[in-house]
């Protein structure tokens, strides 16, 4: 009888911590059943994009975003930028809270109803490019002018030639 309670006990464990991929995310609930809605969310710090990359929570990688799970207490956080972004912070709205809002891996603890937001930046070239003669040049390069310059001053030189020779 024993062995069979102990049977029991982990099939109710087991149910508690039941978990469902679609819309939504179940990760871990109270004895008494209770769940709460958290909204994720993501947008660029200045709001010119909104829910690029995805979000690992638990053990759930890449939930695309906009999505919502349904759960109570803590699990672990991480926001996984889109190509050419990266982490700023985490905001939180509601009975949610991040334990290191600067860190692009940390937890959430889930109290109640709210929102957690990823904000992401966008690299910017540190070599700022333009188009010259129909080629990518670096504009920070004082060799992009070079070989124009040698082309001008070659046309000059040749130019004065033949009017030097016109002359005689």
């Amino acid at each position: 009888m024993f062995v069979r309670s102990r049977s029991i006990s982990l099939l109710l464990v087991i149910v508690l911590i039941t978990v469902t991929i679609c819309s939504t995310l179940t990760l871990q609930a109270k004895g008494d059943d209770t769940y709460y809605w958290v909204q994720l969310r993501s947008r660029q710090s200045n709001d010119a994009t909104v829910n690029l990359g995805t979000m690992n929570i638990a053990y759930y990688p890449h939930i695309n975003l906009p999505n919502q799970i349904s759960g109570v207490g803590l699990a672990s956080l991480k926001y996984n930028p889109a190509v050419g972004y990266f982490f700023v912070r985490w905001e939180t709205l509601g009975s949610v809270t991040v334990g290191d809002p600067s860190a692009q891996s940390t937890t959430l603890n889930i109290e109640g109803e709210g929102t957690v937001t990823a904000i992401y930046g966008k690299y910017t070239p540190t070599n700022p490019t333009q188009h010259v003669g129909g080629k990518v040049f670096s504009a920070n390069k004082a060799i992009i002018v070079a070989p124009y310059l040698m082309a001008v001053l070659s046309i000059v030189a040749i130019a004065a030639v033949v009017v030097k020779r016109r002359r005689i």
